[in-house]
């Protein structure tokens, strides 16, 4: 639906290698937000969600709400220039955050397919580590994007 034909036919044998890599980066966006809204028990705006998973508690509801409006704060202070990004990177929210989405990555591993899916989101992570360090000419980055 984003690429026509002949494109596609392009970048699976490898001609066409920028528009490959925005596929694969466009691809793990939107399972990356599949995952997020799935685990958040939160419907996909403009799709049907037909989960049997129940709803969050009121318990879970609150947390959930606390932690988007300090999430939300955190990320106006960055754009604003109040905060480093180190400053908001080790803030116990977005900690919780993380931990959060590694408990759920680590429940779906029970099923095959989303193994696969999480598998196709670790190769786009390197993907990307890749990247950035070739771009920037960090070293390090590199050897670990490469080990």
């Amino acid at each position: 639906m984003i690429y026509a034909r002949n494109a596609v036919e392009h970048i699976l044998t490898g001609k066409a290698i920028a528009r490959a890599v925005r596929t694969h980066l466009l691809d793990n966006a939107s399972v990356n937000t599949h995952m997020v809204f799935k685990a958040l028990k939160v419907p996909i705006p403009g799709l049907q969600d037909k989960s049997d998973d129940p709803p969050l508690g009121e318990d879970e509801s609150y947390i959930l709400r606390m932690v988007d409006k300090i999430a939300r704060s955190l990320f106006d202070e960055v754009m604003n220039k109040r905060k480093s990004a180190e400053d908001v990177s080790a803030t116990d929210v977005l900690t919780r955050i993380k931990d959060f989405l590694q408990e759920q990555r680590d429940r779906m591993k029970d099923n095959r397919t989303a193994l696969l899916w999480l598998q196709y989101l670790d190769m786009a992570d390197i993907l990307r580590m890749f990247i950035k360090a070739e771009q920037t000419g960090i070293w390090r980055l590199h050897l670990r994007a490469l080990s």
